[in-house]
């Protein structure tokens, strides 16, 4: 795989907005990290020696606040691959500091039972990955991370860790790309947060991101699907939200791309296919219309070699 595509299939964008405790009356559950947020990058395989910038933003209905609101979140990554190896993986690591805007139009209710308008932007949890990418040849790789989420003390109330581990796997060849990237995070109690909640505020999660792209030139076109699933109960909500229950979702959606030489534009809209436990006020089902936009960008790459000459 050459230096083009492989900028193409950085994976390094990794955090996301999906947990609003602080807001949400229907439901009080959501991933850390953003469903979705890594559909079509090839986290498994490994990338020259380098700096790279990665953005992705993301806009649409938000089933978390699960009734006639939308999110815009936009996550920046710095992103290190290494000269270094263990085990015969690649390192690398990366660092992000997302942020989050919400408007919601009675986002629970009527007001006259307790709804209201919100509108709130704020900086959503930093973190930082370490992890390895592994080429088995043939086109196969494999990679995980590790790492978590700082606590940050917002109106989001989302002052905890969270602990990460991203198996992923991707397969590579005649053009094509086929990506699954997996998380598995697990949060920690609440420390008090803008609304003094305490506990264990939002759930344990797992996440996976599917993409299967064909790359012509300088175009990438296919589809993408992600998916999530609470995989574990939370304390402080229940006494606050009787109505809570497990969620889960799927969504699919299509995918482009432009390779600039430089930088690599993606783009793609993912709808909502599967929605469980994601309801609004009145009991009506919640589905996801989102619209994503990333960019990826080397910001440094060691120069080559010089080559040898023969002396005589």
């Amino acid at each position: 795989m050459n230096k083009s595509s492989k900028l193409f299939g950085v994976g390094l964008a990794m955090l996301g907005a999906v947990s609003l405790c602080g807001i949400s009356g229907a439901a009080v559950a959501g991933s850390i990290t953003e469903p979705g947020e890594l559909a079509g990058l090839a986290l498994a395989t490994p990338l020259p020696e380098g700096l790279y910038f990665v953005d992705t933003f993301s806009y649409g209905n938000f089933r978390g606040l699960a009734y006639n609101s939308s999110a815009a979140i936009n996550v920046p990554v710095i992103a290190w691959s290494t000269p270094w190896t263990f085990l015969g993986g690649h390192i690398y690591a990366y660092a992000a500091v997302p942020s989050v805007m919400i408007d919601a139009n009675n986002y629970s209710a009527p007001a006259t039972v307790g709804g209201g308008n919100v509108s709130l932007n704020a900086l959503y949890n930093p973190a930082a990955i370490i992890g390895e990418a592994w080429d088995f040849g043939n086109g196969f790789s494999a990679g995980v991370g590790v790492g978590g989420y700082a606590p940050v003390n917002n109106i989001l109330n989302q002052n905890f860790f969270t602990f990460n581990v991203r198996p992923s796997l991707a397969w590579s060849g005649d053009g094509w790309s086929l990506t699954a990237n997996t998380v598995f995070g697990v949060t920690g109690n609440n420390n008090g947060g803008n609304g003094n909640l305490y506990g264990k505020t939002s759930p344990n999660y797992f996440n996976y991101d599917l993409g299967a792209i064909k790359t012509i030139d300088k175009w990438s076109l296919g589809v993408v699907g992600f998916g999530s699933l609470d995989v574990s109960g939370v304390t402080s909500p229940y006494p606050l939200y009787p109505s809570y229950s497990r969620q889960s979702q799927f969504a699919a959606g299509l995918f482009a791309a432009y390779n600039f030489g430089p930088l690599t534009v993606q783009g793609y809209v993912t709808r909502d296919v599967f929605s469980n436990n994601y309801v609004n006020f009145y009991g009506d089902k919640v589905y996801a219309t989102t619209a994503w936009l990333r960019v990826v960008a080397a910001l440094w790459n060691p120069p080559p070699p010089a080559p040898l000459v023969a002396k005589y």
